[in-house]
């Protein structure tokens, strides 16, 4: 189909004949190249903030599609995909198909990042983890795998979204791809919660050691101490000695 033909179908998404021009490039995005690929999405994605459930479905399974294209993610990413898909996925009428096709985008990092910064975004996702179908939280745990695999700060966001219950179910009784990533996701999150603790505990004890030690200064041990300090210091002296480092 040259390009010409291509332009005229898609003239008609401004007519009464809207859901007809949708169905044909429906047909049609299955077999196009790369540059009308481009096209197909510079013409659809806008499309999306439509409020026609009909049109808004179509739409959904054309960009689907191209999502899968990996010469054409980028594009699709270039042209706000993410923020569009946002809204309709915290609406939930077309779940299944928006998280499809961010699984699809997640393998660029722009669109992870977009995700963890997009407003809802990242809390939609997490939420159909929990409450989705199976299809669904396997769509789900897919792409928090993949937004976590990129830094502990957004592993750090996602574990603020509560996941951990949903995960270790989909671990269990997931189907697919869904037990695998899950448990991989479990491991993750359990490493980086290893590594925050270990981090802590070790900041605590340089802050007990300071403390303990304290900083040498020949100005206070010039200053006489009065003799009712005395008493006091004898007994503080008992929990500055090294020994009691051992307790953290």
């Amino acid at each position: 189909m040259n390009e010409e033909a291509f332009r005229l179908f898609a003239s008609f998404i401004d007519s009464e004949l809207k859901t007809e021009a949708l169905l044909t490039l429906h047909e049609l995005v299955q077999h196009l190249s790369c540059r009308q690929s481009h096209l197909m999405a510079s013409i659809i994605t806008p499309l999306l903030e439509s409020e026609d459930a009909e049109g808004l479905e179509l739409c959904l399974k054309i960009v689907c599609n191209l999502s899968s294209d990996s010469d054409v993610k980028p594009y699709l990413i270039s042209l706000g995909i993410v923020s569009r898909l946002s809204p309709i996925l915290s609406e939930g009428t077309f779940a299944e198909c928006c998280l499809e096709i961010l699984r699809n985008l997640c393998d660029v990092e722009e669109a992870t990042v977009l995700i963890t910064k997009t407003d809802r975004c990242l809390g939609s996702v997490a939420e159909y983890l929990d409450t989705g179908s199976p299809k669904e939280r396997e769509h789900a745990v897919v792409i928090l795998l993949a937004v976590c695999s990129h830094s502990s700060e957004d592993c750090l966001l996602v574990m603020k979204e509560g996941v951990i219950p949903a995960l270790v179910d989909l671990s269990v009784n997931g189907i697919d791809e869904a037990k695998g990533c899950s448990m991989k996701l479990l491991h993750l999150l359990r490493d980086l919660r290893r590594t925050d603790q270990l981090n802590n505990s070790c900041s605590q004890e340089v802050v007990v050691t300071d403390v303990v030690e304290g900083p040498p200064d020949s100005s206070i041990h010039k200053q006489p101490i009065p003799k009712s300090s005395r008493f006091f210091q004898r007994k503080l002296n008992i929990f500055s000695k090294p020994r009691s480092l051992t307790l953290f």
